[in-house]
């Protein structure tokens, strides 16, 4: 395996990284929807822990739900810098970055692209290599943030869930 050969192997598996981290997402956010879908079914036995019940289980229902729209509002601040990506991370210009590629008219691209040096297109390989690993590993960062808060968020529904089950019987 010549460098070239070895450099798009690494470019390759950095960007099947980058596409389960997408997949890793979209289920983070199929979950989420199907958790809010199960707490707005229980807005009545909710409703009746606020006006039936004591005192203590009134405050202690209103923590939980203040606590479970911060734990959305952050589920939703890490998912959405997870789908918001930052696209450039070099400073250099690439031949094989899409976004530079697309500021060129077809035939500069095709007449840049012929001028390239063997060296010159290890680089720009090289470049994109650490271009797309940055994008990834602040992807990954944000999807543990987002991983946490949602494990937090099923914890809280949990508890809603024990004091319904408590004190609506």
């Amino acid at each position: 395996m010549n460098k070239r050969e070895y450099y798009l192997s690494i470019l390759n598996r950095v960007d099947s990284m980058l596409s389960f981290a997408e997949t890793k997402i979209s289920f983070m956010l199929a979950y989420l929807g199907l958790l809010l879908a199960v707490l707005g079914n229980q807005a009545e036995e909710v409703k009746y822990l606020l006006q039936k019940t004591s005192q203590g289980v009134i405050v202690s229902t209103l923590t939980l739900l203040m606590i479970i729209v911060v734990a959305i509002f952050f589920v939703l601040y890490y998912i959405g810098k997870v789908l918001l990506p930052r696209l450039k991370f070099s400073r250099r210009t690439s031949m094989i970055y899409f976004s530079d590629i697309s500021k060129l008219s077809e035939n500069k691209y095709l007449t840049d692209m012929a001028k390239l040096k063997e060296n010159e297109i290890e680089e720009d390989l090289l470049s994109q290599i650490h271009a797309i690993s940055s994008v990834t590993s602040e992807k990954f960062k944000n999807i543990r943030q987002a991983t946490i808060f949602l494990c937090i968020l099923t914890i809280l529904w949990l508890a809603i869930m024990v004091e319904i089950i408590i004190f609506s019987a």
